[in-house]
């Protein structure tokens, strides 16, 4: 009897015979610690749909758009967009200019479109090498509300579009990477279906340490580019004497050091009120500062008075 081709009824596809374009695997390092934890290969790779999670206030912005920004930067030749459905323009403005090197990036402002789903659309459809959508679940209400469907197919719509992308289904048969920001629910947890779940190559998140009293850390608990790191740590913080993002196996040591019960010395002299947030625990408040800083009276919530001075 002979053996029938199993592949004839289009159901079924034997690996070794399937034409794999290379391109679908090519790798953008950035020479930074977090390419270690993105792919085996070291580095954001294409033809991925990646969520990215965490608490509020946590930097999920900030990580993302630092990682498409020293992409950017290492090859300019890519065509990288940032769609941002959340924030508008002057808000967009306003939290860049902590990190200039990200203002380089083309950048989307959904909510302001008047036909967003056409849009959205017509944008994917051009072929980006890399999109980063913030969020997925603010776009996702978006299209909801205008395309006159519930939750679920809006979810499927936005999906869709992706994963297509991600194929290179676009017109210049692009493979697109997708790194998505995507909101919690009120536990903390991905807010989405199990099918987005299973349809996202990868899951990153954005957690403030416990163990460690402002740290802040990212780890995947999913990768098919990189299994084997799953788990693993990587701390990260926000240098704002060189405005560079820095990570660490380890937890960051400088960033406040308590050497009484009413006095902090920072590790290094910060000229504003928003360089400042990036060393005092979250739970603290401010109730006086001077204009350099040099004298800072805050309290924490209990009232108790925190006198910080600069090295």
């Amino acid at each position: 009897m002979e053996k029938k081709d199993i592949r004839e009824d289009g159901k079924y596809v034997r690996m070794n015979d399937a034409k794999v374009d290379p391109k679908m695997f090519q790798t953008f390092p950035t020479g930074k610690l977090i390419d270690s934890i993105l792919s085996d290969d070291g580095g954001l790779m294409r033809s991925i749909v990646l969520m990215v999670i965490g608490d509020p206030g946590v930097g999920k912005t900030t990580i993302t758009s630092d990682l498409l920004a020293d992409i950017q930067i290492q090859y300019p030749e890519l065509d990288i967009l940032f769609i941002s459905s959340e924030e508008g323009f002057i808000d967009r403005a306003y939290s860049q200019r902590k990190s200039p090197k990200t203002g380089a990036t083309l950048t989307l402002f959904l909510g302001e479109e008047k036909e967003k789903v056409l849009t959205l659309q017509d944008v994917l459809n051009q072929g980006w090498d890399i999109i980063l959508v913030d969020s997925f679940k603010d776009t996702q209400d978006k299209i909801q509300a205008e395309g006159d469907m519930n939750s679920a197919e809006a979810e499927a719509f936005l999906l869709n579009l992706m994963v297509n992308c991600s194929h290179g289904e676009n017109a210049k048969g692009t493979y697109t990477t997708f790194v998505c920001i995507q909101q919690v629910t009120k536990g903390k947890e991905f807010a989405g279906s199990n099918s987005l779940k299973h349809n996202t190559t990868a899951m990153m998140e954005m957690r403030f340490s416990k163990e460690f009293p402002n740290q802040r850390y990212v780890e995947f608990t999913k990768n098919r580019r990189c299994g084997a790191m799953v788990g693993e740590k990587l701390y990260y913080w926000f240098d704002p004497e060189d405005k560079q993002l820095k990570y660490s196996r380890k937890p960051n040591e400088q960033i406040v050091t308590v050497e009484t019960n009413d006095t902090v010395v920072l590790p290094r002299r910060v000229y504003s009120l928003e360089e400042l947030l990036e060393y005092v625990p979250r739970n603290w408040t401010i109730k006086k500062k001077s204009d350099e800083c040099r004298r800072l009276q805050i309290e924490i919530n209990n009232g108790t008075p925190i006198k910080i001075i600069n090295k």
